[in-house]
């Protein structure tokens, strides 16, 4: 899924999987276009091949200064997402 600003990168994730990140693109992508000096947005997600393990890589990219990466891993998809989801509200009210 890629947007101007904003981008998941998907790796072997199951339809159930794809389902929960279709739902997640739209709140996170309108909530990045808010954060000032926000180049681009990148999300990495891929689904160990048993499907018991996520791991998830953030990648702020600002258009000035150095990137910020926060990397994740855990069993629960939707808890990751809305870890990412808290991050990028932290930095609007920062703003």
């Amino acid at each position: 899924i890629k947007d101007k600003q904003f981008e998941i990168i998907a790796k072997n994730l199951s339809t159930e999987s794809r389902r929960v990140i279709g739902g997640f693109f739209g709140n996170i992508a309108s909530m990045s276009k808010k954060i000032p000096d926000l180049a681009k947005v990148r999300l990495f997600i891929r689904e160990e091949k048993g499907g018991g393990v996520f791991e998830q890589v953030l990648s702020l990219l600002p258009k000035k200064g150095p990137t910020r990466i926060i990397r994740q891993q855990g069993k629960n998809l939707r808890r990751l997402l809305a870890e990412s989801r808290q991050t990028l509200k932290n930095m609007l009210s920062r703003k």
